[in-house]
């Protein structure tokens, strides 16, 4: 097994960075890109391990930073939810550009999670090349999410919220101060419903049943409105966003799901 970093753009210039992990044997393989959550990196204890799992099953694994997180480009002011879908396509375009032979472009997962739910979902719902999709506690309606967090009129007014302290949750993060409104003014007229009953390819979701920063809710309706008739909704009991004390449980259900879905 080996290991790669690689640089590579967005369609907008901004510079990315990814960790390409390749299993021993010979190509093509099953191929997975991995991406993160709001505020973490594709160096994050769930993805690495997730990449271990996965390498001696033969899986090709691609983690990456999409903008404004971890090694990868851009101000936390200009993040938005459709430049982290561009992001993500920027990485498939990437391996079907550099690594055409050694993917197999029949079995090509796409795997995001919290804040990358909706841009995975939406991704997988207009490019045909993905052709599996796994969704771990996404936000897939972002803007009923920031309403239960901020203020949105007063976002949209002064066109900036501040992030860097979350009254409901007590949270205090210096690392981000501003997010702009334009991070969920491009989805304002986005008809999330009609965006994932597009989504054909077999699917995973999965939740927390104790999740309290991204609530159950968006997994249902996900599953809900998903146009795949092949669909999995998985709840994992008793844990919160962060799948504490099973998170073992949650890497070995994915694992499992590949292997059933995409090896067999």
């Amino acid at each position: 097994m080996a290991s790669e970093k690689v640089f590579f753009k967005s369609s907008d210039g901004t510079r990315l960075v990814g960790i390409l992990g390749i299993p021993d044997g010979k190509p093509p393989f099953p191929t997975i890109i991995i991406c993160h959550g709001y505020s973490s990196s594709k160096d994050s204890e769930s993805y690495t391990t997730l990449e271990k799992l996965l390498l001696p099953t033969g899986v090709l694994t691609f983690r990456f930073d999409y903008r404004s997180h971890g090694e990868s480009q851009g101000s936390w002011e200009d993040l938005t939810l459709g430049g982290v879908k561009d992001d993500m396509k920027s990485a498939i375009d990437y391996l079907f550009t550099h690594y055409q032979e050694s993917i197999d472009k029949t079995k090509f997962v796409l795997y995001g999670g919290s804040f990358s739910g909706l841009p995975v979902v939406w991704l997988t719902a207009e490019d045909q090349r993905a052709k599996y999709l796994i969704c771990r506690s996404g936000v897939i309606d972002p803007l009923k999410w920031y309403k239960g967090l901020y203020d949105l009129r007063k976002w949209k007014e002064q066109g900036w919220i501040e992030t860097g302290y979350n009254r409901k949750y007590d949270i205090k993060d210096p690392r981000f101060s501003k997010l702009s409104y334009k991070l969920i003014h491009e989805i304002v007229d986005l008809n999330i419903e009609k965006v994932v009953s597009r989504v054909q390819v077999p699917t995973l979701v999965m939740h927390g049943t104790a999740d309290i920063t991204v609530l159950p809710d968006h997994s249902h309706f996900l599953y809900r409105h998903l146009g795949s008739k092949d669909k999995t909704l998985m709840f994992i009991e008793g844990v919160d966003h962060w799948y504490h004390g099973k998170r073992d449980e949650m890497q070995q259900t994915i694992v499992d799901w590949i292997n059933e879905k995409v090896l067999q």
